[in-house]
């Protein structure tokens, strides 16, 4: 998570800038999709010294940081033992972690 925040810019000069470097990155794959994602993600502020309006990340995410890997440990376990039917969409299993693999082996 570190290495995707030092990827990318502090702010933008203009809106045009921050969809064109999310098309760049690969964080969007088209122009039309990171125009209306990009929005609700960036504000638009002041700068310091020369008082001109630039765009910055909404949501301070480093600051986040000491609590990240909590949010997922033991995630997928306890998705696995809901004693429900289950449904995890997924674009492939490639990236599944140790627990959904054995469980999507499984069947569960």
């Amino acid at each position: 998570m570190m290495g995707v925040l030092h990827s990318r810019p502090v702010m933008f000069q203009s809106l045009q800038a921050a969809v064109d470097w999310a098309v760049r990155s690969g964080m969007c794959k088209n122009r039309e999709m990171a125009g209306v994602s990009l929005v609700s993600q960036l504000v638009q502020s002041t700068a310091g010294d020369g008082g001109k309006d630039v765009w910055t990340w909404r949501t301070p995410l480093a600051a986040s940081r000491q609590y990240w890997e909590g949010w997922y440990r033991g995630l997928s376990d306890a998705f696995l033992a809901l004693p429900m039917p289950k449904m995890l969409l997924l674009a492939g299993t490639d990236r599944l972690d140790k627990s959904l693999t054995i469980g999507q082996m499984q069947g569960k």
